[in-house]
């Protein structure tokens, strides 16, 4: 059984020759359930694996028909199931063949280069999901706040605009933050801990930054669910690798950092497809903006 891209590493997939059988008329045909996948040039448009991948989704269909609920599966074409089941396919395909050894290179080279591919690729999925978390925080906070101050016209605004602004942002307008060793004295011991680095956006305007730093406070201020096993976060002074999120409005893109850009490339600002949207950066202060919730507000769900 495979049910990640990582389980066809060492897969032995259909020949060539197999596959070309499988074109005429008398050639060899996969047998669907038995038969291993072709994964060579053309794998996608292969009858050999049409006819495994309809053979699954025969499997699928009277396995639903036995089924008084059907699993709870909605009725599909048969071309829809196949697309599903040929992603599958591709991402175990993509995976075996970067274990397959490059032309001058040795199994262990390849099996070296596979696992460095493999980490860098962790850390971005994890470097993306804590970038979701940090989004979701604090459009979470954003929204909560415009609930509270409804009977607070100006800091209604305020939070309306906040909230707007992480609409823009979104999930790639989030700092990137790595984890990273931190050590810290207790009493004659030095403790190695992890902390989260928070990476610098050169793309963005430090008021933007300040905004966001805001949202973080007013997360603290109101006890929205902090975590006492939470690590802890240091603002580093590396610049963030990740590319500045494209389509968003010219005012939440630093101007020295843009100009710099045009200055090499006269169609950078094109290429970031820079949207036509009017959006202006609000100057407020904090004070009057509902920062301090009661405790019984804590458990409001948004």
């Amino acid at each position: 059984m495979r049910n990640q891209a990582e389980d066809f590493a060492h897969y032995k997939p259909a020949t060539d020759k197999q596959d070309e059988e499988c074109e005429k008329p008398e050639g060899e045909k996969p047998v669907p359930g038995v038969s291993p996948f072709y994964f060579g040039k053309g794998y996608r448009s292969s009858m050999w694996n049409d006819i495994l991948l309809r053979g699954l989704v025969g499997d699928l269909r009277r396995m639903r028909a036995e089924r008084p609920d059907g699993y709870g599966l909605p009725e599909v074409s048969t071309e829809y199931l196949i697309a599903l089941f040929m992603n599958s396919v591709t991402e175990g395909q993509q995976h075996w063949a970067r274990m397959q050894p490059r032309v001058g290179e040795s199994e262990n080279k390849a099996q070296a280069r596979v696992e460095e591919f493999d980490e860098k690729t962790k850390k971005a999925k994890n470097s993306r999901a804590r970038k979701e978390t940090k989004f979701k925080k604090r459009i979470t906070t954003a929204r909560r706040m415009t609930l509270l101050c409804r009977g607070k016209p100006n800091a209604l605004e305020i939070w309306k605009w906040v909230t707007r602004l992480l609409e823009l942002l979104g999930t790639l307008g989030m700092s990137s933050e790595d984890p990273e060793p931190y050590y810290v004295r207790m009493g004659d011991k030095e403790v190695r801990e992890t902390t989260h680095a928070i990476k610098i956006c050169a793309w963005r305007p430090q008021k933007v930054t300040d905004v966001l730093k805001f949202v973080d406070d007013a997360a603290a201020s109101s006890s929205l669910k902090r975590s006492t096993a939470a690590r802890s976060r240091l603002r580093d002074d590396k610049i963030s690798k990740s590319p500045a999120p494209q389509g968003l409005p010219e005012t939440l893109y630093d101007e020295e950092w843009m100009q710099e850009g045009l200055d090499m490339d006269p169609e950078f600002k094109d290429d970031l497809r820079v949207s036509d949207e009017a959006f202006e950066i609000l100057e407020f202060a904090a004070e009057g903006l509902g920062l301090q919730v009661d405790d019984e507000n804590d458990d409001d769900e948004m």
